[in-house]
């Protein structure tokens, strides 16, 4: 088992079950400080980049755990996301488009229309728009996220983003402990 100091490097790990640990570790992290800092979180850019990687891993249930848990991220923190949508948006858009995991495919469908905003309301396409537009944050994305793409998951029922949390795992509590070290761990 990786220490929490390893916690970045361990993306490369021969350990399926320790990359998995990764993206639910790394996204814990994500989540707890976007929910202290906002939109000004330091610790994103170096997360998601990570969490990309992860996305275009062999192992299919890697690819599972990563897009459940951007999933949750984006749900719960779009606006924090907005900055960096170029670091994971073109990754879990590969996943959506292609991966061989129906639930992989499932979760990255949720993960993007959390984090592009993608509501169904009359201007529920405007943040992914602009994001996905030459020069946007998410460009690289464009091809595979074209406008028929975008609608289907504007369409999304809003119900359908919970079924099956029970597969993500069991989140505990983000709260910092005794031995909370994430300076450490994102080496500042």
């Amino acid at each position: 088992m990786a220490r929490s100091t390893d916690l970045l490097a361990v993306e490369k790990d021969e350990s399926t079950a320790s990359r998995i640990a990764a993206a639910r570790g790394l996204t814990r992290l994500a989540i707890a400080s976007a929910a202290q800092v906002g939109s000004n979180c330091p610790y994103l850019p170096k997360l998601l980049p990570v969490l990309s990687r992860l996305l275009r891993d062999d192992q299919q249930d890697v690819r599972e755990a990563t897009t459940t848990t951007l999933k949750r991220l984006a749900k719960e923190h779009p606006d924090a996301l907005s900055p960096h949508l170029g670091a994971f948006v073109p990754a879990l858009a590969d996943v959506a488009a292609g991966d061989r995991s129906k639930e992989a495919r499932y979760y990255a469908d949720r993960a993007l229309r959390h984090a592009l905003q993608i509501y169904d309301t009359p201007d529920g396409l405007l943040v992914a728009q602009g994001a996905l537009k030459a020069g946007g944050d998410a460009h690289a994305a464009r091809g595979k996220l074209t406008d028929i793409v975008l609608r289907r998951l504007k369409a999304l029922p809003d119900e359908s983003d919970d079924e099956g949390e029970q597969s993500g795992g069991n989140w505990g509590s983000l709260g910092a402990d005794a031995d909370d070290d994430d300076v450490v761990v994102l080496g500042d």
